[in-house]
């Protein structure tokens, strides 16, 4: 009779997995690249599953030897602020968590999944860091010297420090991570991690990193350095001049994207990629802006040959214009198939427009011959009519069905910029004469309302007795999180609910 020890190893992941339903996909987020954002009580219902998981794992002769391995493909060590708890005890629970790989290779050879949201130390008085003990310094020593790992500890070390130095040391202790979701605070260095990576066995510095993140091909990252907003008080719609902007660099952020040259998909800030790096089997990326970025994006596009999903998010007023980004991707124009464009930020204000070489002017994507999905903020498309070369008015959403690919298969535009119903009868109409044959959906924003044109809708635009547009569920709209949200697959399961329940809730 086959025993648990018998069957293979994907048999024994489905049926833990089966087991533990906590598992869930990975999704890239605007604002942070964690499964954190999800509720309160889901995360608590993840932590009582892991502790009775843990605890099989402890008591359980069979599940120790089976199951344990499995346990411990995912990691989740959520910064103990969301669970209201000390940084003692949540420093007790991580080192003890760190010692048990450190002492167990074949458990760390077993984690795949590594998701770490940890946030800056509080300023509130009464929850401030404490001194670090010489216990706590002790087993770092001991946990840095198995690694290989130098640190250099100071008699005015915090908990806070002791935090990071376990975080570097359990980044060296997972060789064979294929997903990491990491949220650091801007005031990490990780110097002693980067100095490991940089070293040769012999102790001298090279050019040469060590792939310590190889196996890694899904990386979300957030280093939260202060983007350029942040860094000046200025009036309202005051703008820096030209010379003013700066550019945003994170070492942090560059430290594993340097390390992990087989990234298929990634998640950073511009600060991130400023070594240029050249990332052959990349086909996702999402790029936060936190600062200018000027003249960079078409050299970094050069180096991801396979890009086929592209998200760029701004948090400042001053990045790439619309327009600038689709001219970087002048070469990815036949492989390019999802664009995201947000500039999460209400830039409409004439004066917080960039200057005129940056200018918000209509651009056009007809040659993008592979396009199927394209998310547009609603700054992109102006709603407002404007005159061309013959002195005649249209807005740039009239523009729209000249300016898309045939390949087009649906279009959202969202953000502060609130379009009128009217805003995209135009592509109804295109719809409808088949001018975009691929085109099945139309989404944006109407005030508090999400709207949408399909196929069947766009028939009665002709027909001043039909409503060429419907009204989508509230709801509809947490998609706008996501840096690659599937409108329509979120629509048609919307609209199948409605169908199971008689109508909307």
């Amino acid at each position: 009779m086959t025993s648990l020890t018998d069957l293979p190893a994907e048999t024994l992941v489905a049926i833990f997995n089966f087991l533990r339903p906590r598992q869930e996909p990975y999704d890239i987020h605007m604002r942070k690249p964690s499964i954190n954002t999800r509720e309160t009580s889901v995360r608590d219902e993840i932590q009582e599953q892991d502790t009775y998981l843990i605890n099989l794992c402890r008591t359980c002769k069979l599940f120790r030897y089976v199951a344990r391995p499995i346990a411990f493909q995912s990691i989740f060590n959520y910064n103990y602020m969301n669970w209201g708890r000390t940084l003692s005890g949540f420093l007790h629970r991580i080192g003890s968590f760190t010692r048990t790989l450190s002492e167990r290779p074949d458990l760390a050879a077993s984690v795949r999944f590594l998701d770490i949201h940890m946030l800056d130390r509080f300023e509130d008085d009464e929850k401030l860091p404490s001194t670090a003990t010489d216990e706590q310094k002790l087993a770092i020593a001991r946990l840095a010297c198995r690694v290989g790992l130098e640190i250099n500890m100071t008699e005015d070390w915090l908990e806070w420090d002791i935090v990071e130095a376990y975080f570097q040391i359990l980044m060296i202790l997972l060789p064979n991570l294929s997903q990491a979701n990491i949220c650091l605070p801007g005031s990490w260095k990780l110097e002693s991690l980067s100095a490991w990576v940089t070293r040769t066995s012999s102790g001298v510095a090279t050019a040469t990193a060590r792939p310590f993140l190889a196996n890694v091909r899904h990386m979300e990252l957030d280093h939260r350095v202060a983007d350029l907003n942040a860094r000046y008080e200025r009036a309202d719609y005051e703008t820096l001049d030209d010379d003013e902007i700066e550019h945003i660099s994170s070492a942090v952020e560059r430290l594993f994207v340097d390390a992990a040259p087989n990234l298929e998909l990634l998640c950073c800030s511009a600060g991130g990629l400023d070594g240029l790096p050249r990332l052959e089997k990349l086909d996702t990326l999402q790029i936060m802006m936190k600062g200018s970025w000027d003249g960079m994006l078409p050299k970094v596009m050069k180096g991801f040959p396979r890009l086929k999903r592209f998200s760029y998010k701004s948090t400042t007023d001053y990045c790439p214009s619309p327009k600038q980004v689709r001219e970087a991707l002048e070469g990815h124009k036949h492989t390019l198939e999802y664009l995201d464009m947000s500039l999460q930020r209400c830039i409409w204000w004439p004066s917080w427009r960039p200057k005129s070489q940056r200018d918000y002017e209509a651009f056009s994507f007809t040659n993008f011959t592979s396009l199927k999905t394209l998310n547009l903020d609603a700054s992109d498309v102006w709603p407002e009519t404007l005159h061309d070369g013959r002195g005649e008015k249209q807005s740039d959403s009239g523009l729209l069905p000249a300016l898309l690919p045939a390949s087009l298969v649906e279009i959202h535009v969202d953000g502060f910029l609130s379009h009128g119903d009217e805003s995209f009868k135009s592509l109804a109409e295109a719809m409808a004469s088949r001018r975009l044959p691929n085109l099945t959906g139309v989404f944006w924003c109407a005030g508090t309302r999400m709207q949408i044109i399909d196929q069947e809708t766009a028939k009665g635009v002709h027909d001043p007795d039909t409503r060429w547009r419907k009204d989508v569920l509230v709801r509809f709209r947490d998609q706008s999180e996501l840096a690659f949200p599937a409108w329509m697959e979120a629509y048609e399961e919307a609209l199948s609910r409605e169908r199971i329940w008689g109508g909307s809730k």
